[in-house]
């Protein structure tokens, strides 16, 4: 009974656990990569290096601090703003159509892309000579290019909405590409941020260019530009747990607090902190069944630890009054007991962890978890937790074996005869009624859990709660209703026996007869 106790109340924090991580990856396994992965985007101007280490130093530095922990890789991309895209020389009528576009940078664009036959690479310097409009090498994406029927070698002139110094300049392609793998994540922070603006029935055609020629070059030229600063965050979802998911979930907002407040048009895009915050929803209403049930099983498996340590204790009462009638105090005979009881204790809380674990983890061979362990041991973890309550167990279990056990040591020659000679008083609970009220308690619990219908309350603010007093109705109303059977067996075998004794052998009778008068070991 006491292994018991200890292994179900150790086993319940084993499988939360296991459940909180099966949970967890099931919720991060609806998402895909594009939508864990965390995009951030901010607009600043000028176009200039020192203005861009402005933004990409906060921007790092808030990212570390904050969500670091979780990621595997972060990349950080850098557009215009959006140009009218016209054939040179119709600059006049530039923003007439729906020609549009944008210079970019990415880095590690070349890991990503296959620039088609005869194409290059563009340089790092204008191509115009001086005095003459300023001319980038850049590439293009072939599908985009194709739109307008440009080549490698063709030129276009982009034309800013807002008035600056220079009032266009050229682009030269010098490579047209294609993308290596069009699903890879790395394109999620083009296709949503950069392109993002200029999307509907726009053609959009991107123009990559380098570093260099992006800050040095077209940021000269456009002095008055703003530039959209985008940062791709890779989440590593193996970093992710059940023990930290709420903790990654306050670190996203925080980090969109803090950029929001250091950072114009500040953006963040993801769908993790919203599965993050569902996931930690249900966990909450999931841990309320699993407090209940807990409850219960304690309940009754110390209920059980009891009944049995006194039916022990019971038949050892001739051993405790011969140790008294040779001289030994209660306090040398509950010695006995206690150390009896100490080592079982001891011993359970030691295995019941191990115990738990190996049983749980055979749950993922049934057909409840067999979908999601793929047929397999449910993943299972010790903690110290599940130490913790099996010690809880192990304490309880304890104080159950020792209550019979103080109530035997104080038994003394003269109780043991006078207690052998006529039955046994009430107990204390039923000469109070201490039962009924008990049961009376219940029943106006259960009437106020049915009227609210859950134990999840929500408070003026909206906030949810908990009613501690409405988890306990089930062990109150268990409890209360084991005490009152036992105060109403008595009176049934009783009936019983008066009833059926001129039916039955004078042995069964006599049975009744035993049963009603001393029911601790039968009831």
């Amino acid at each position: 009974g006491v292994l018991l106790a200890s292994a179900i109340m150790a086993g319940t924090v084993i499988y939360f656990n296991a459940l909180r991580e099966l949970a967890l990856k099931n919720s991060l396994n609806q998402l895909s990569d594009n939508e864990t992965n965390i995009i951030i985007k901010s607009d600043r101007g000028p176009t200039t290096r020192e203005e861009a280490s402005k933004v990409i130093g906060v921007t790092v530095t808030e990212v570390n601090r904050g969500v670091q922990w979780f990621l595997r890789d972060q990349i950080t991309g850098v557009k215009t703003a959006t140009f009218f895209l016209t054939e040179p020389g119709n600059e006049v009528v530039a923003g007439t159509d729906n020609s549009r576009g944008y210079v970019g940078y990415l880095p590690r664009l070349y890991e990503h892309i296959t620039i088609l036959p005869g194409g290059r690479e563009p340089g790092d310097a204008a191509v115009n000579a001086s005095g003459e409009v300023v001319a980038l090498e850049t590439l293009a994406p072939a599908d985009a290019a194709a739109r307008y029927n440009l080549g490698v070698g063709d030129t276009m002139s982009i034309v800013p909405y807002w008035s600056d110094y220079a009032t266009h300049a050229t682009v030269v392609i010098t490579g047209l590409y294609e993308r290596n793998d069009p699903d890879n994540a790395f394109w999620h922070l083009t296709d949503r941020i950069f392109q993002g603006a200029t999307s509907g029935n726009f053609r959009t055609v991107p123009f990559m260019v380098t570093e260099q020629t992006y800050f040095d070059v077209l940021g000269a030229t456009f002095r008055q530009m703003d530039s959209t600063y985008g940062r791709l965050l890779y989440v590593d979802r193996a970093k992710l747990t059940s023990d930290n998911s709420t903790f990654a979930r306050f670190s996203l907002d925080r980090l969109d607090d803090r950029l929001s407040a250091n950072l114009f048009s500040y953006r963040q895009l993801t769908s993790l902190d919203e599965a993050l915050e569902e996931y930690d929803t249900r966990l909450f209403f999931s841990k309320i069944p699993m407090f209940v049930i807990m409850i219960l099983i304690s309940v009754v498996i110390l209920y059980y630890v009891i009944t049995l340590s006194s039916l022990v204790v019971e038949q050892q009462r001739g051993e405790i009054v011969l140790l008294r009638s040779r001289g030994a105090s209660s306090t040398q005979v509950l010695a006995i007991f206690a150390m009896e009881g100490l080592t079982i204790a001891i011993m359970a809380v030691i295995i019941a962890p191990f115990l738990a674990a190996a049983v749980i983890s055979f749950l993922g061979f049934t057909p409840a978890f067999s979908d999601l362990t793929g047929t397999s041991r449910l993943s299972v973890s010790l903690t110290s937790g599940a130490f913790l309550m099996s010690g809880v167990g192990g304490i309880l279990s304890f104080a159950a074996l020792m209550v019979p056990a103080i109530q035997a040591s104080k038994l003394s020659v003269t109780t043991h005869r006078q207690e052998s000679a006529r039955p046994t008083s009430q107990p204390f609970y039923q000469r109070f009624y201490l039962d009924i009220l008990l049961l009376v308690i219940g029943i106006l619990l259960f009437r106020q859990l049915s009227s609210q219908g859950s134990v999840v309350a929500v408070g003026v603010f909206g906030r949810v709660a908990v009613d501690q007093l409405l988890l306990a109705v089930p062990a109150v109303i268990l409890v209360a209703s084991a005490l009152v059977l036992l105060r109403l067996f008595p009176l049934v075998m009783r009936t019983s026996s008066f009833l059926l004794s001129n039916f039955l052998s004078a042995g069964l009778v006599i049975g009744l007869w035993q049963m009603a008068r001393n029911p601790t070991h039968y009831a």
